[in-house]
Order: C-alpha cells, then structure tokens, then sequence
C-alpha cells in the first residue's frame, strides 16, 4: 500500500481550491468593509421624504398589470408613526400631501 500519492493528490486538490477560495473570501470580505465605511455617509444623507417609491414613479398603475398600486410611501410613513409612537416619540414627515 502506498499512501503517498493519495497524500498528495489531496494536497495538490487543496492547494487548487485554497489559491480559488482564499482570493475570492478575501474579495468579499474588502467589498462588505468598504459597504460598511460608506454607510454613515449615506445614513447622514438619507431623508424619507427624499425617497423614490415604484409606485410613485409609475404613477401608482403596475405597469405589467395596469391595476392600481397601494402607496408605498403611505406605508413606510403608517410603519415609522407606528414605530415613533411605540417609544413615546412623534414622527411628522415632512411632506404633509400624505
């Protein structure tokens, strides 16, 4: 029996797989750290009121279907309420036509 050539059969298999694997984790693990360094950026810019919705942009009729479209504004706006409420807080947007 040699074991020799299984050994290192396994060895070269893993060699292969770590020079494919190690550059790629590698790869995603820099492009989340660099996500994560832009977000207080985009936090601190972020504004609801400033927001697009599909349904605002197709003029609340599906474009496939034709049928209407509930406002998703509407909702996002019912949820934070809902949500300001729950910690004693008020929300107001800023935009009063909803």
């Amino acid at each position: 029996l040699d074991l020799g050539a299984g050994k290192a059969g396994s060895v070269a298999i893993l060699v292969i797989l770590g020079s494919v694997l190690i550059p790629l984790v590698a790869h995603t693990c820099l492009q989340h750290v660099r996500d994560l360094e832009k977000l207080p950026d985009q936090l601190a810019e972020f504004s609801v009121e400033k927001s697009r919705c599909y349904c605002c942009d197709h003029g609340h009729i599906d474009p496939n279907t034709y049928e209407f479209m509930t406002c998703d504004r509407k909702l996002v706006y019912r949820a934070l309420e809902d949500w300001y409420k729950k910690r004693g807080q008020n929300y107001q947007p800023k935009d009063k036509t909803l």
